[in-house]
C-alpha cells in the first residue's frame, strides 16, 4: 500500500496522461491529441505544480494495454514517483487491454507497485459484472489503494443504456466491500440527474467523484456537476467512548447503591 491519499478535502482534475505503448515506449496523450500537453514526465510534473498553485490536485491516469508488461509497469511507476498519485483506468476489450493475456494484469500491477512502492495508486476499472473476473479484480487488491468505479448511470446514447441505479448501488457495494478508499466515476452527459441521485446515494461511502466525458459536456450539465454536494465526511471516531460508556455504567450503579443504603438507614432508624 502507497502513500496517504493525497486527495483529500482537495478538488482535483484527473486527466489521461498515457494511451497506450508502441514501439517499445510510451504513447503519450500529447502525441495524439494536439489539446493535451502531455509528451513526458516533465510536462506531467509541470501540469502538477500548476493546479497545485491553484489549489488544484492534478492526477495523470495511464491505461495499460498489456503490450509490453514489464515496460509499461516501469514507465507509468515512473510517473507514479514522480506525482505520488496516479490512476490506472483498467478496460478490459479493445482501445484499452488488448496487446495481451488479462491473466497479466496482475503481473503488471505488481511491477507498478515495486517500481513506485509510496505511490498512491487507483484503480479505475469498468464496475459491470462482466468486468471483475478478467480484470482480476481480487488478485491485484494487495497492490492499489483506492478504487474509482465507472458508475456510469445515466448514459443513454448509442447502444449504451445504463438507467438502473438500484444495480449500481450493488456494484459499488461489492467494491466498497473490498477495504480500499473508494472514488467513483460518473457519466457527465444523457441522464445526469441519474449521475447526482447515485452519488447522493454513496456519498457517506465514497471520498470524492470524477467526472468523464468532460469534452461533451455543456454548461448546464458542468454547473450540475459543480453543484453536487461534497462527500460527508465520517465522523471521527471518539477513542474514549467505552471508557465513557463504563463510566456512565458506573455512575448509574453507585446511584442505585446509594439509594438501597439510604433505605436501610431509613428502615433502622
Amino acid at each position: 500500500m502507497g502513500a496517504a491519499n493525497p486527495l483529500a478535502g482537495r478538488a482535483g482534475y484527473w486527466l489521461r496522461s498515457v494511451s497506450g505503448w508502441q514501439q517499445g515506449k510510451t504513447t503519450w496523450q500529447g502525441d495524439i491529441d494536439a489539446l493535451t500537453p502531455i509528451h513526458s514526465v516533465a510536462d506531467v510534473r509541470a501540469l502538477v505544480d500548476q493546479y497545485n498553485a491553484a489549489g488544484v490536485c492534478f492526477c495523470p491516469v495511464v491505461v495499460p494495454r498489456g503490450a509490453d508488461i514489464a515496460g509499461e509497469a516501469a514507465a507509468h511507476a515512473a510517473l507514479a514517483r514522480e506525482v505520488g498519485l496516479l490512476m490506472v483506468d483498467l478496460e478490459c476489450y479493445a482501445g484499452f487491454w488488448d496487446g495481451s493475456s488479462y491473466d497479466l494484469i496482475p503481473s503488471y500491477w505488481a511491477g507498478l507497485r515495486a517500481g513506485a512502492p509510496a505511490a498512491y495508486l487507483v484503480c479505475q476499472p469498468d464496475a459491470r459484472e462482466f468486468a471483475w473476473a478478467p480484470n482480476h479484480t481480487e488478485q491485484i487488491l494487495p497492490y492499489l489503494d483506492a478504487w474509482c468505479p465507472q458508475h456510469y448511470v445515466g448514459w443513454d446514447s448509442g447502444n449504451v443504456v445504463w438507467l438502473d441505479g438500484g444495480l449500481e448501488l450493488q456494484r459499488f457495494d461489492r467494491y466498497a466491500a473490498l477495504g480500499r478508499d473508494m472514488f467513483v466515476t460518473l457519466y457527465g452527459v444523457d441522464r445526469v440527474d441519474l449521475a447526482g441521485a447515485f452519488w447522493e446515494a454513496v456519498r457517506d461511502r465514497a471520498l470524492g467523484f470524477h467526472t468523464f466525458s468532460l469534452g461533451p459536456m455543456n454548461a448546464d450539465q458542468l454547473k450540475f456537476f459543480a453543484g453536487l454536494p461534497r462527500p460527508r465526511p465520517a465522523q471521527p471516531q471518539d477513542p474514549c467512548a467505552d471508557l465513557r460508556a463504563a463510566l456512565a455504567a458506573a455512575q448509574t450503579e453507585n446511584q442505585r447503591l446509594a439509594g438501597i443504603v439510604a433505605a436501610v438507614r431509613a428502615a433502622v432508624a
